[in-house]
């Protein structure tokens, strides 16, 4: 029998106990014996109890949940790179892209290349905002179709991954790029009405590119 249900049998017995015995409570005698059975109906209650929270406590208790995948990972990363945070990170990854790390460093797109595909997959580890990673992962993609990826390769399903999740949350590059993509069919399979999607949904975003595409007047631009 569980605690639960000590609890509820035990209050049970201890009102009809009470109850039955305190009418009948003629004499001292009776009303003792009422008092009696209470007494030792609230023990068995308050017992009961004890046993309850004691299950509870170690039954109802929440697992722990183990850190989002990914996270320990881009951790290192910061520690590494001794940055507190992944806007941090973001910018020593264009700095080191774009050669201004330092007074006379040289561009490494290489090495920044990684940084910004850890940020793009850190998006729900809860280190990484959607903004940051999504500017990311337009970083990255940008890079891997100018042939930055590991051998000088462009692997243009590699980019297209990086532009969709960039694409989601609104990012008008991206948009145009994927537009450009499906309408040249650079890579991928032709889709002009997809194309025509992604380009029409940057040039509402703002891009100069899919408004030239699509014949937005200049006044627009």
């Amino acid at each position: 029998m569980s605690a639960a249900h000590r609890v509820t049998l035990c209050l049970a017995f201890a009102l009809a106990g009470a109850q039955a015995l305190g009418m009948a409570a003629n004499s001292a005698e009776a009303a003792s014996a009422a008092e009696l059975t209470a007494a030792t109906a609230r023990e068995g209650a308050a017992q009961a109890r004890s046993e309850l929270s004691a299950e509870v406590s170690v039954e109802d208790k929440p697992p722990v949940s183990p850190p989002p995948e990914g996270a320990p990972e881009l951790q290192r990363v910061f520690s590494k790179y001794s940055v507190a945070s992944a806007d941090k990170l973001l910018e020593l990854a264009r700095s080191m892209r774009d050669g201004s790390l330092r007074r006379g460093a040289k561009k490494a797109p290489a090495k920044a290349l990684p940084l910004f595909e850890q940020l793009a997959a850190a998006e729900h580890t809860g280190l990484v905002t959607g903004k940051v990673a999504a500017s990311a992962a337009l970083d990255a993609a940008e890079l891997v179709l100018h042939g930055h990826a590991p051998g000088d390769s462009v692997s243009v399903p590699r980019a297209l991954a990086l532009l969709e999740q960039a694409a989601e949350v609104g990012v008008a590059e991206s948009q145009f790029l994927l537009g450009v993509l499906y309408l040249s069919g650079l890579g991928v399979e032709l889709n002009v009405p997809l194309a025509l999607t992604y380009l029409h949904f940057a040039a509402e975003s703002g891009s100069v590119g899919a408004q030239l595409a699509l014949g937005y007047p200049a006044s627009s631009w």
